[in-house]
Formats: structure tokens, C-alpha cells, sequence
């Protein structure tokens, strides 16, 4: 992956160093099942009203790609609200070893940490919310709904039938 920024002027990669952390990202194979991208250039220039709400973090290493505008984004976090997003799978690093053999995740060591990194942070993020429920049950229930919904599928771009849904996890606290 390749930084859009000084990691000190992001939230989700503040203590790290650029030399660091750009070494830890050449080090970790991300594995995304992501089937379309957004340039970098398309975020901030065609997308206004995404760009204003969120800034691109870091794009997927593109050796084809003329510069790094050309690369899809790979992570992304909010302007003004602790809202973050990655295109690549950190649950599967952490606990997706049933296929790795098939999906050639990475599941090395520097691959978990990071993965855990980012996953403390969107927990601690959570945290830090005052929504709450009075019990567990109406937790439970709550996200039994959700997962019923098909709010999870993201209707791709210029495709009109219901087949070309994308199956997208969101995770909002």
C-alpha cells in the first residue's frame, strides 16, 4: 500500500512513523475481495460530496498505474467524525485461516498486528459513543434485525439488476 499522507496527519496511522509504517505495508500482502475500486483521483475530484466527508488514507500498490492518483483507495477515515473505512479484509487476517490456502491471506506476524491495531482503534472508537442499550436481549435483537436487511448489499455502479449486488459488511456503532 502506498500513504496519501504523513501518518502523524492521520488518526488511524498517528504512531507511526512514515518510514515505519511504509515498511510494515511492504512487508503485509492485503487481501481484498473487492471486485470494483475507486481511484484516487475519482475520490477527491469526480465524488465531492464523499471527499468532504471522508479523505483517503492509502491506495493499493499499483505497479501499472501511471501515479498514485491512478490507485484504488484502500483506506479511507472521516474529516470531521471518527468514521474510518478499510477495502481489505483485517477480520480474515485475524481469524480467516480456514482458506488461506485458496485466498493466499497473510496471516503473518506483521499482518495480525496491524490488523489488530486497526481493530482496537474502531473498537475504542465505539466506545467512545453514548449509544447504548438498556439489555443485552434488546442489543441481540437489534442486530438480528440489521443482519435480516439487505443493507449490507451496495448496488454497483450502472448495473440495474438485483443479481450485480455486491455483498458489502459494514460495521456502524
Amino acid at each position: 500500500m502506498n500513504l496519501a499522507h504523513e501518518p502523524k496527519h492521520t488518526y488511524m496511522f498517528d504512531e507511526y512513523e512514515k518510514d515505519q509504517l511504509e515498511s510494515q505495508f511492504d512487508k503485509i500482502k492485503f487481501f481484498s475481495d473487492v471486485e470494483l475500486g475507486m481511484s484516487m483521483q475519482d475520490m477527491v475530484l469526480q465524488h465531492k460530496v464523499l471527499s468532504s466527508i471522508f479523505m483517503p488514507v492509502c491506495s493499493f500498490d499499483d505497479s501499472s498505474a501511471k501515479n498514485q492518483n491512478e490507485e484504488y483507495v484502500a483506506a479511507i477515515e472521516g474529516i470531521i467524525y471518527p468514521w474510518f473505512g478499510v477495502n481489505y479484509r483485517i477480520d480474515r487476517i485475524q481469524f480467516g485461516t480456514e482458506h488461506s490456502s485458496k485466498d493466499l491471506v497473510d496471516h503473518s506476524r506483521e499482518a495480525v498486528l496491524h490488523a489488530q491495531r486497526l481493530s482496537n482503534l474502531f473498537v475504542d472508537e465505539a466506545r467512545l459513543s453514548g449509544n447504548e442499550f438498556p439489555f443485552v436481549s434488546e442489543e441481540a435483537a437489534a442486530l438480528a434485525e440489521l443482519n435480516d436487511r439487505d443493507a449490507h448489499l451496495v448496488q454497483v455502479p450502472l448495473i440495474q439488476s438485483r443479481d450485480n449486488l455486491i455483498n458489502s459488511e459494514l460495521y456502524l456503532f
